[in-house]
Formats: C-alpha cells, sequence, structure tokens
C-alpha cells in the first residue's frame, strides 16, 4: 500500500476530517509545484538548547512542559532566557518569600506555594497537622493544591483499627487488646 503521507507527519486521530499532520519540530509546507512536506523548524537548533520545552503540535512554537514555568522578569539580561524551570526554581530566582513550613509545588500546572508534608497552611501561616498515631506516616507526599497535607496510613506491617481513630498497632495487638467484640 502506498502512504500518501509525507515523512516527519503521523495520522490525526479524532479529527473531523482524517488527515495528516507534521510531527513535532516540522511544520506544513509545499514545493513550488504544491506538493506538501513536513519542513524541519527553522528554530530547531534554538529549541535543542533549551531546558523542560515541548513543540506545539503542528507549529513551530513551543512552550513550557507541563509543571515547568518561564522567568516572567522583565530585565534585559533575563528575556533572554527561553528555557522552563521548575516552580521553585522560578520562584528562588526571582526571590519570592516563602511561608515558614511551605514548600514550592513542583509538578503543578500553576506555580504556588503549599504546606509541608504534615503541614496545614492558612494564607500565609503553616501550622503542624493534629499528631498522628505511632508506627504511621504522612502519606500526601506529592504536590498538590491543597491547603493541607495531614492525611496518613499506618506504617507497613501495622494496622488501623475500623472503629477506634488513632490507632497504628502489630495485627496481634489489634486483634487481642482493640477489639472489644469481633470484627465485621
Amino acid at each position: 500500500r502506498n502512504d500518501p503521507r509525507p515523512a516527519n507527519s503521523h495520522w490525526k486521530d479524532g479529527a473531523a476530517v482524517c488527515d495528516w499532520e507534521c510531527d513535532a519540530g516540522y511544520t506544513r509546507a509545499s514545493f513550488g509545484n504544491g506538493t506538501l512536506y513536513c519542513g524541519e523548524c527553522a528554530n530547531t537548533i534554538v529549541y535543542e538548547r533549551l531546558s523542560n520545552v515541548e513543540w506545539i503540535v503542528p507549529t513551530c512554537e513551543w512552550r513550557c512542559s507541563l509543571g515547568f514555568f518561564r522567568d516572567q522578569r522583565t530585565d534585559a539580561q533575563f528575556q533572554s532566557d527561553q528555557n522552563c524551570y521548575t516552580c521553585q526554581e522560578i520562584r528562588t530566582m526571582a526571590g519570592n518569600p516563602l511561608p515558614v513550613n511551605a514548600e514550592w509545588m513542583n509538578g503543578l500546572d500553576v506555580c504556588i506555594s503549599g504546606p509541608k508534608v504534615g503541614f496545614t497552611c492558612s494564607g500565609t501561616t503553616c501550622v503542624a497537622c493534629p499528631t498522628i498515631p505511632v508506627n504511621a506516616m504522612f502519606t500526601d507526599t506529592v504536590p498538590t493544591k491543597a491547603t493541607s497535607r495531614c492525611t496518613y496510613a499506618c506504617s507497613e506491617g501495622y494496622y488501623g483499627h475500623p472503629l477506634v481513630n488513632g490507632v497504628c498497632v502489630l495485627c496481634n495487638t489489634l486483634m487481642l487488646s482493640h477489639t472489644p467484640a469481633p470484627l465485621p
């Protein structure tokens, strides 16, 4: 079978019209006779030197990859910097203050601060979460837009009681000391 697509292209699935588009880093162009092809973007050399960027298909423009941001400072020395940085890097370069017990939330679609694991924030004040049981650990370690990172679970090999909060004990202790009646 003869594939009508030019080199460096792919079929666009899910589009209203069955058609092809150029791969990332290429753009649709035509020869003098009207034959279409995918030509390499003129700015490929610049793109390859950048960090944390991705092509906007089917254009020759790029954007920061998800979780990365451009330096928004307007000083002439920063305007030529087209790299993309983590939230923490951007805020640190800009000298933005961070509340005590907070951290910059890397990997999100917005650059914000949030509580460190084991803390909860309200405005610019972040305080420790309520005490968790012995043999437990905080589980919300992935950055999030939440204002509290207080979720916990029993450590491996320890069990919580379905009716008694704040208990993380070994199985035999759970069954012998924390079970006044048979568990459901």
